[in-house]
């Protein structure tokens, strides 16, 4: 009596989609890999920082505390949006049993409009100070 099959399912187009004899090979759960966590995970932590720096900090008028929470916000999450969407692409060309989300693009994409509104406050930082220095420059 010949082995049962799983049932496992091939993605479209993946080099072991068709074997001679007409068999598919077995595919086992823990040989799919979904998308890395990691950029939604630097994201989050990177907005939940800046927004400790803006609301925390915000009558210290440290010029530094500004610029660091700028960086983190619109340029780290951004970046990380781009990092995820190059991470998944490289998978899913070069991983067989890679299992893409979506979902992840558009996390990341809601993470950085919220990083710009919340960019406003150190920007808001970085102007008062710039104003006084020229202030007192003029």
């Amino acid at each position: 009596m010949p082995p049962k099959k799983s049932g496992g399912v091939l993605p479209p187009g993946s080099p072991a989609s068709s074997k001679p004899g007409g068999k598919s090979p077995i595919v086992r759960p823990e040989d799919i890999k979904p998308a890395s966590k990691i950029p939604i995970v630097i994201s989050i932590a990177s907005l939940f920082v800046s927004a400790l720096l803006a609301f925390v900090f915000r009558n210290s008028s440290n010029l530094l505390v500004a610029i660091v929470g700028y960086v983190l916000t619109p340029f780290l999450i951004i970046l990380m949006s781009g990092v995820d969407s190059v991470w998944q692409r490289k998978s899913e060309a070069s991983k067989p049993w890679f299992l893409p989300k979506p979902r992840y693009a558009t996390v990341l994409r809601l993470l950085s409009g919220a990083s710009l509104i919340l960019a406003y406050f150190h920007i808001s930082v970085i102007a008062e100070y710039l104003s006084i220095q020229l202030g007192k420059i003029i």
